[in-house]
């Protein structure tokens, strides 16, 4: 028999569906250009636009300009109320090394690029090259430095051995001097900012060009990709070739572009890192990359490499385009032009018979291209987990971090627990020390497109299924990104409270063991099905909220509390309807917020005389921490209740002491410290002691007539460190000292070996 669906949960819909309609892009419309342009960044910023609707397009344009010019208050080296610039006093005002400085995410994340490609480039771009700067005084009139000078501006360029606290986002040096010069990479930063607006805003053809680095966004109406002209190094109102251009962006960088004359001396304002000196004038470096950020840095390191060397060197880089214009006398027009990326140098040398490869070199670049190819096939698959977002940890948030297609993450974690032979009231406690390879997770996502995305966790508990092991969906959701403040998500949702239920990861938490409080007071992993919005502001402040399936109350443990009666999207009953809701602010290393759930749970159980009830069941909890120069300091409480336990209790059989708690609390604080920041500065390991305190009590109160049982008021003291080799891989040991108020508490040893990829 077909029932019909309530009006409440109709009008649950109509949100989502009206969302849903009025983000449709509109079809068969004539296609318009807008061009629009603005003077950022100390130079000119022109964007070309093509779609449906002038106003919107108008719109988004001028989002993008607002965007850059937000990006600009944050880097400018030109300003001093620039964060960079503050960043720059407070690493001055800081001591020794200066530091550490907390930044912004969007400063942070510039700067750990600018690390990568100092790195990448072995140091032919390096954006702590700010001393050396200001030594040939390339923001003023010029000056010519004495070796001295050189030799001591040298000495401050710290490159990657900058130290970024990717958690807390600070800052710091590993001596004096520590300042940046991000001209040579917040462009390319800048524009990607930009075509994130563009595109949020449903824009799918664009041309970007800011000072001459160029992005293709889409491609024009009528064409399969933007051709772009690349200018004569020696005359750059003339044309010597063009790149197509979609969805990839171009930069250029020469000599040319902002040279100073410093009496009868020309100095070039691209200075090599490593000798202190501009480089030497030699012709154009191009590159084509997927982000303009990439790209920006690259044509810097490639011109600081210079021709031969940059030559060897852009033939190794697997995801980038690499074309040298070299002012050559031999050569028609006194110019060549070479392309050497591997994948494309077997044709461009059979162009040119003098460049004709041998067969070592043949084979050589066929498996580079064969090795590039197989990295076309897997895209993002293969890529690491880098950031984590919307509370979700680093592998599970991989798909956000893909362009487009399949993504595949996942986490694991194996405990050993030894267990103490006696009780606390000395009796013995009978237990047998258990090794479990407790779970393995496999993440699994797919973005359809820059708006739709597909995340999944597949958990294998226990290792294996003929032996009391299992597989179960944790989440299976379907997104759709509005914007960042608000977007819409379907499926098999984690329920967003405290900090494991939706990070759990065992490299992102302390302890070989969860927090108990987080498993009996918040029942983690909490999963449901449900529909909900989520977003982030700039403000700092972020949010999730979902309407979902609630508990089944008969399922309710005086021990375990709720934990038991989690319906985990099963065949899940929805006679009765859960809400949860959480907000949250972030900045700085420091993260505190409030989440609560609420929902009926009698699921259409009656009384023992036929009368219906809700069984209402509330949690809410607070929680904060921070991170910081290796400083982790974490809290959390929570608070449940459970309206009309007596009821359940009745049609459970429950008398004396086994009652249903109508009221569960619990809190725990944590505090840890990477002793290696201190004794081994810069060391790519971590040693983290760690101090734990919980208390909760799932029988906080019982309905009248009904009896607490004092074991299930319980603290637990754990001690222990964490080794991490490697970020994303952990070992921890600790001991936990359990006690409860009946005196039959526990104490055990543990040991857990965790990863995330």
């Amino acid at each position: 028999m077909l029932r019909p669906l309530r009006p409440s949960f109709l009008l649950a819909l109509l949100p989502l569906a009206a969302l849903l309609l009025t983000t449709h892009p509109a079809v068969a419309a004539e296609t318009i250009s807008v061009e629009r342009e603005r003077y950022l960044m100390g130079t000119r910023f022109t964007m070309l636009l093509q779609g449906a609707d002038r106003v919107a397009l108008e719109s988004a344009a001028t989002a993008a300009f607002d965007e850059v010019a937000r990006y600009e208050d944050v880097t400018s080296n030109w300003r001093e109320d620039s964060e960079l610039s503050k960043l720059h006093a407070a690493l001055d005002a800081g001591g020794a090394t200066g530091g550490p400085v907390a930044v912004s995410a969007d400063l942070f994340e510039v700067l750990a690029a600018a690390r990568g490609w100092a790195v990448r480039s072995e140091g032919a771009f390096d954006a702590t090259v700010e001393p050396l700067t200001r030594a040939w005084d390339l923001r003023g009139a010029g000056r010519m430095p004495t070796d001295a000078d050189v030799a001591a501006a040298v000495a401050r360029v710290q490159g990657q051995d900058v130290v970024l606290d990717p958690t807390a986002h600070t800052v710091r040096g590993v001596k004096p001097g520590l300042a940046f010069d991000l001209g040579g990479i917040a462009k390319g930063a800048a524009i990607d900012r930009a075509v994130a607006v563009l595109r949020a805003r449903g824009v799918e053809r664009a041309l970007l060009n800011f000072g001459g680095q160029v992005y293709g966004l889409g491609a024009p109406v009528g064409g399969e990709a933007w051709s772009v002209e690349l200018a004569d190094p020696r005359a750059r109102a003339a044309s010597v070739a063009h790149v197509s251009l979609r969805d990839r962006s171009v930069s250029t960088t020469a000599a040319s572009e902002r040279s100073l004359k410093v009496g009868n001396t020309t100095i070039n304002h691209v200075l090599d890192p490593r000798t202190g000196r501009p480089s030497p004038a030699w012709g154009s470096a191009v590159v084509v990359t997927a982000r303009a950020i990439d790209a920006d840095a690259a044509s810097t390191a490639l011109y600081v490499l210079g021709p031969v060397e940059g030559r060897a060197w852009a033939a190794k880089q697997a995801d980038l385009e690499a074309i040298l214009l070299v002012e050559d006398a031999q050569a028609a027009g006194g110019l060549r032009v070479e392309r050497v990326t591997p994948t494309v140098a077997v044709m461009a040398a059979a162009q040119d018979p003098a460049n004709v490869p041998d067969n070592a070199e043949l084979a050589r670049r066929i498996d580079v291209l064969s090795s590039e190819l197989e990295d076309a096939k897997l895209g993002d698959v293969a890529g690491p987990a880098k950031e984590s977002k919307w509370g979700l940890g680093p592998a599970a948030s991989k798909v956000y971090n893909v362009g487009q297609g399949v993504s595949i993450g996942g986490y694991g974690e194996m405990l050993y627990q030894n267990f103490s032979d006696e009780l606390e009231n000395g009796t013995p406690s009978g237990a047998a020390d258990v090794l479990d390879f407790l779970r393995a997770i496999v993440y699994v996502g797919y973005k359809f497109n820059d708006k739709i995305l597909f995340n999944s966790e597949i958990e294998f508990e226990h290792a294996s299924t003929e032996l009391g092991g299992s597989v179960s969906v944790e989440f299976a959701y379907l997104d759709y990104l509005v914007q960042p403040s608000i977007n819409v998500r379907a499926g098999m949702v984690l329920v967003p409270m405290g900090f494991l239920n939706e990070g759990h990861e065992p490299p992102t938490f302390l302890g070989a063991r969860r927090p108990q409080v987080e498993r009996n007071i918040i029942p983690s992993t909490w999963r449901a099905n449900g529909v909900g919005v989520f977003g982030e502001m700039e403000s700092g402040f972020g949010y999730r909220a979902y309407l979902c399936e609630s508990f089944r109350g008969t399922a309710f443990d005086a021990s375990s509390g709720v934990y038991e009666a989690r319906q985990n999207g099963a065949e899940a009953t929805v006679e009765d309807w859960g809400v949860t809701g959480l907000l949250e602010y972030k900045r700085s290393g420091f993260r505190g917020g409030v989440s609560a759930f609420t929902g009926g749970t009698a699921q259409d159980e009656t009384t023992l005389l036929g009368d219906d009830f809700t069984g209402r069941t509330t949690i809410w909890e607070a929680h904060a921490e921070y991170k910081g120069d290796g400083l982790s300091l974490r809290a959390l409480y929570a608070n449940g209740s459970i309206d009309e336990a007596e009821i359940f209790n009745e049609i459970n059989g429950l008398t004396g002491d086994e009652s249903i708690g109508s009221s569960q609390m619990g809190w725990y604080g944590e505090v840890g410290y990477d002793v290696l920041r201190r004794l081994s500065p810069g060391s790519e390991w971590g040693v983290v002691p760690y101090l734990r305190y919980e208390q909760f009590d799932t029988q906080e109160e019982v309905p009248a007539g009904y009896a607490r049982n004092p074991a299930n008021d319980r603290t637990i003291l754990t001690a222990g460190a964490a080794l991490y080799p490697h970020p994303q891989v952990v070992l921890k040991v600790d001991h936990q000292w359990i006690e409860n108020q009946a005196e039959t508490g526990r104490n055990q040893f543990n040991a857990a070996l965790g990863y995330l990829f």
